[in-house]
């Protein structure tokens, strides 16, 4: 979490709110009453939660989901550059991303403010 802090971006953990132990559902409840998207693993259950919510018209902040198994550090620049990405979305809000999308920007040529080359090689795994 430190490390999105530290780009700028406000961070809670599961863990820090008391969440480990409640279900998917619950967890997005929790964050969006908060204004929080929920950064996750869990694709194919925050994608049927996602789904509900829009036939419900319910609103979420928003569900990102990066793959489980890089390393930490290409874990957290990834996350990094999602959330950059999602910045500059004129309707973010509510949305369901994930890494790849972000990763067909960046293979397209696409390239947010403050990244370095390396950075960009090291979340696209070229490092």
């Amino acid at each position: 979490m430190e490390a999105l802090r530290q780009r700028g971006f406000p961070a809670f953990a599961a863990r820090d709110e008391a969440m480990l132990e409640v279900d998917d559902a619950t967890q997005l409840s929790f964050a969006a009453a908060r204004g929080w998207m929920i950064l996750t693993h869990n694709g194919r259950h925050f994608r049927a939660l996602h789904r509900a919510w829009l036939e419900n018209r319910l609103a979420h902040s928003g569900i990102i989901v990066l793959p489980e198994r890089p390393p930490f550090e290409r874990l957290v620049i990834r996350a990094v550059l999602v959330l950059s990405w999602i910045r500059t979305l004129t309707h973010a809000q509510g949305g369901f991303y994930t890494w790849g999308q972000a990763q067909e920007q960046l293979e397209g040529g696409v390239r947010w403010v403050g990244f370095t080359d390396e950075e960009v090689r090291l979340a696209l795994g070229r490092v």
